[in-house]
């Protein structure tokens, strides 16, 4: 490793696409591997090393150096070779770090559990979430769960509910993306109080101004969090469940939204709080609601009847003087042709009309009680030959998947535990994986994906989403091409085995659908698991990787003495938890506050979400250059604000407003010196309200920058005043101050120098 004292020796065993982006992360961690494969491949890369033979033999290991290595990364794509060389491997090197991909997920867990420096992953598991969430959802990103926690420790100026959490098993968190509607109840409200009030964490804001985005070079804390939310704004954000649903009831989104009764049943067996509880029961209700609306329409018309019939009985039963009991017991006697065995239809002084209700009720319950028994042969009759519920083809809403392999299993696994019926199409009628997809609930349709006539069977002029996931790329295009013709703008994902391919499909070819590359996604996985830690979730985002880790702090690691804040702010990553010995798990620590302060010490344990780029700065020690911000003001709409704007700049940039007011006349420019981001911002919070137009821009800081009012930093919020002046009144900003502080200032205000005020 770069950097690094003894860097790891790694080997991988076998050799494909997957290995081929593996290879790749790895250099961006500065480190290489070794190739273990019964033939060199034709485009093997070059100046990676290969050794040729069969990975399972202990001669070819031997000779390839496996007793020195580090790390082992066994990734053939055949759990049946992966087990045996994994068992080979331990015998040979007990104490290397092994990487195994494996399909099935029961083995994986026994192994892992079993050995120590284990760890199993699947391109499949990785994978699937992008495809599967994609394919019905804009919200939701994905979700992953982390081991136990323990009580969580709050700052003491913090005046928010504690973070639900399990005592039992893991814990689970979703990363969602909201649309702040024109209803919500989060308008106006600051991004640092919506942290507080749901207790989540945001990861990005783009808001309709577009203050966001200013750095080039971060992924993450890019964004002013003292930014209130308005319509059309969109933020994402790490929650839990329950946070989930409560933020979803807070946007008023519509009920119709099934990711509400995923969370709801990830919330099952969670502690609550009180405001929790509430939320969950309505959405207990919704989902209920949901489940009914589900039901085949003849289920549900049966299901009314009978209770029509059963209520119409117990009242006119009831009527005539029976207990509520009595008036059920003789409804249903009615209901099974038992007229005359009620010996009050058969007095004389029994009015007519009850009589006659009573008549009706006898011939609609032999009617319904056919229709029933014939409901439920059908049914069993079609479980029992392999035609039930998965021979049905769902009229509309349903997800269609081409080709049944590891990835469109995982797939459709995902997308029956949201609650969306699929249906597959596999020309392969002995293909292994149909049965467990029927088993499933999924309909299988067996022929050609590409033929129009096929597609049609499967309803796909009326289906919510195809996902074409055959191992061809042509293939994939032209199922996706033909499905277009037959219902325009469906949404459709591809699978795209060359990443390259993929992003310029993104680039131009957008049309067709979103192209996602399988390795691309999960190979930065296995590099992370080998280099750092075990991953817990991968996500696509914004044409990148995030990745969710552990990372241990050793004594031998060069971040002991790192502050959180340094941590977080020179290698441009997100803690999501820290555990220390000498305190509880924190969960969403905010470094911007005296958290921050925290150093680093041997045997701590942090959570964190990260890009690859980050992770690999973190194990190289390549901090982001120190960055400085300016604001450019484009230009403003009402001339009222000339003296406030021209105040404004004046304070934050430490000139008389005499000398800024000229330069208001020569829009867009920029308007301050270099300035640390958080000041940055506040001046171009304040230039916003008064109806300008401005943005900042970032740039890497020299050694000659001055930067005014240097040591701002976000602290806790209530003592932002104490460090920074408050904003001017209106009288204060027309004021200019009396005194420069700067000594270039005798400068006219149309000779200021070009470095100084133009980008």
């Amino acid at each position: 490793m770069s950097g690094a004292t003894h860097p790891p020796t790694i080997i991988i065993c076998g050799f494909d696409e997957l290995v081929r982006q593996v290879l790749q992360t790895l250099l961006q961690f500065g480190q290489t591997a070794l190739v273990i494969d019964l033939d060199r491949p034709s485009q093997f890369p070059e100046g990676i090393p290969f050794w040729q033979g069969d990975y399972r033999s202990s001669d070819v290991l031997k000779a390839a150096g496996i007793e020195q290595a580090k790390v082992v990364m066994i990734l053939k794509s055949n759990d049946q070779v992966t087990f045996e060389t994994l068992l080979v491997v331990s015998d040979l090197n007990p104490t290397a770090r092994i990487i195994s991909r494996l399909f099935d997920q029961n083995l994986a867990r026994h192994i892992d559990d079993n050995l120590p420096a284990h760890f199993t992953l699947s391109t499949s598991m990785l994978s699937a979430p992008a495809f599967g969430f994609k394919a019905v959802s804009d919200n939701f990103i994905g979700y992953f769960s982390l081991p136990p926690l323990r009580p969580i420790r709050e700052h003491p100026h913090a005046h928010t509910e504690p973070v639900a959490q399990g005592s039992q098993g893991d814990s689970t968190w979703n990363i969602v993306d909201l649309t702040i509607d024109p209803t919500s109840r989060l308008l106006r409200m600051p991004l640092y109080e919506l942290e507080e009030t749901f207790g989540v964490r945001v990861l990005f804001h783009y808001p309709v101004d577009h203050l966001a985005d200013f750095s080039p070079i971060r992924s993450f804390e890019d964004f002013d969090h003292e930014a209130e939310l308005l319509e059309g704004d969109r933020v994402v954000v790490i929650c839990s469940p329950q946070k989930y649903l409560r933020l979803l009831e807070s946007n008023g989104l519509a009920e119709k939204d099934r990711t509400q009764a995923w969370a709801t049943r990830q919330s099952e067996g969670t502690p609550l709080t009180s405001s929790d509880q509430s939320t969950l029961l309505r959405h207990r209700f919704i989902e209920i609601k949901t489940w009914i609306q589900k039901l085949p329409p003849l289920t549900r018309f049966l299901a009314l009847m009978i209770l029509t019939m059963l209520t119409l009985g117990i009242v006119v039963f009831a009527f005539l003087g029976e207990t509520i009991i009595n008036a059920f017991f003789l409804t249903i006697t009615v209901l099974n042709g038992g007229f005359g065995d009620v010996d009050i239809l058969a007095a004389a002084d029994t009015p007519a009309w009850v009589k006659l209700v009573a008549a009706g009720l006898m011939v609609l319950g032999t009617v319904l009680i056919g229709l029933v028994y014939g409901f439920v042969a059908d049914r069993l009759l079609r479980s029992r030959f392999g035609l039930g519920k998965a021979g049905v083809i769902p009229r509309q809403g349903h997800v269609v998947i081409a080709h049944l392999g590891r990835l469109s299993f995982r797939i459709l696994q995902l997308l029956r535990q949201l609650g969306y019926e699929v249906v597959v199409i596999e020309p392969d009628e002995s293909h292994p994986l149909v049965e467990a997809a029927r088993q499933e609930g999924v309909a299988v349709i067996h022929g050609d994906p590409t033929l129009v006539s096929t597609l049609e069977r499967a309803r796909i002029a009326t289906c919510a989403c195809l996902i074409c996931s055959t191992r061809t790329d042509m293939l994939n295009v032209e199922i996706a091409l033909a499905a277009q013709s037959l219902q325009f703008g469906l949404r459709t994902l591809l699978r795209i085995a060359n990443p390259s391919t993929a992003e310029r499909m993104q680039r131009h070819l957008q049309s067709i659908g979103t192209s996602y590359s399988p390795d691309a996604l999960s190979a930065p996985a296995f590099a992370t698991a080998a280099l750092v830690g075990p991953v817990f979730g991968t996500f696509a985002w914004e044409g990148q990787t995030l990745l969710v880790t552990r990372w241990d702090v050793s004594r031998q690691s060069p971040h002991v003495g790192t502050s959180l804040w340094r941590l977080v702010h020179d290698y441009d990553l997100v803690i999501l938890t820290f555990q220390s010995q000498t305190r509880p798990e924190i969960i969403f620590p905010r470094v911007w506050e005296a958290l921050g302060e925290v150093k680093l010490k041997p045997g701590d344990q942090l959570y964190i979400l990260a890009t690859m780029q980050s992770l690999s700065r973190l194990s190289r020690q390549k901090a982001l250059p120190q960055e400085v911000y300016r604001v450019q003001l484009l230009s403003y709409n009402n001339t009222y604000f000339t003296d406030s704007i021209a105040a404004a700049i004046s304070f934050f940039a430490r000139r008389p407003v005499e000398r800024i007011k000229p330069v208001l006349d020569h829009l867009p420019r920029v308007v301050s010196p270099a300035l640390e981001r958080d000041v940055a911002l506040k001046l171009a919070r304040q230039l916003s309200q008064m109806t300008a137009d401005v943005r900042v821009i970032s740039e890497v800081a020299s050694g000659q920058t001055r930067i005014p009012l240097k040591g701002f930093r976000y602290a806790d919020r209530r003592d932002q005043e104490a460090q920074v002046s408050p904003t001017p009144t209106r009288q204060q900003r027309l004021t200019p101050p009396t005194q420069a502080p700067h000594s270039n200032l005798d400068i006219p205000a149309n000779q200021i120098p070009e470095d100084e005020w133009v980008s």
